[in-house]
């Protein structure tokens, strides 16, 4: 076969000349490249990509936790007939009898009667422990879900657990929401010098009480 193509290049070369057969070798051996090339490539698609094998393998580690942590303490303000008065860290589902434990247990004075024992401690909460002296202390048996300074419960307090601004004590005055040892000083002051409120409009010549203040106190206090 071999003699065959010999002698078929050789009659070429007769007939069209040397050129023709180097433009007719070149051509087929660009034919020949070509139908490799196609057929590697062929070959290559057929075999998984390093992507999809990736894919396929599965995952080694558990995903992130997305539970939310709860805090196993609540942190509540401790005032009024305790030994330690202050701000004390209990254990989440603590009572108010726990809270006065950890104030150091009542004072002497203390008007026990009003105080709830039982009721639960909510985080951030402060605890009021009446005194004998203080008929019109607001009780506080603190409602869970009530405001930092809250009274008991969410409707208005009744009449005899009102503040009286005219006998009330810095401490009694801290209970009001909103107001702070500060405010509660300028209250105290305001009284000193006025002798005796008539009216709990006048508690807006104290610093840092305006309108939007008052209406949220109006309701809790008195003017005895």
């Amino acid at each position: 076969m071999l003699d065959q193509i010999t002698d078929g290049v050789q009659r070429l070369r007769t007939r069209f000349g040397d050129r023709f057969v180097l433009i007719g070798a070149c051509t087929l051996a660009g034919v020949l490249l070509l139908s490799g090339g196609m057929l590697l490539a062929a070959l290559a698609s057929g075999s998984p990509s390093e992507d999809q094998s990736s894919a396929a393998t599965p995952l080694l580690f558990d995903p992130p936790s997305t539970t939310t942590t709860v805090p196993a303490q609540v942190t509540v303000h401790v005032l009024g007939a305790v030994r330690m008065p202050g701000v004390h860290r209990l254990p989440l589902g603590s009572r108010v009898a726990d809270a006065i434990e950890a104030a150091g247990g009542v004072a002497d004075d203390v008007d026990i009667e009003r105080v709830n024992l039982a009721a639960a401690l909510a985080d951030g909460q402060r605890v009021y422990i009446t005194r004998r002296d203080q008929p019109n202390a607001p009780v506080l048996a603190p409602d869970p879900l009530a405001p930092l300074g809250g009274h008991e419960g969410g409707s208005a307090p009744s009449p005899s657990a009102r503040v009286d601004l005219n006998v009330a004590s810095q401490e009694q005055l801290e209970v009001l929401p909103g107001i702070g040892p500060s405010t509660a000083a300028a209250i105290l002051e305001l009284r000193r010098r006025v002798g005796r409120f008539a009216s709990v409009d006048q508690l807006l010549d104290v610093r840092g009480i305006g309108d939007a203040k008052l209406g949220a106190i109006r309701d809790l206090v008195i003017v005895g």
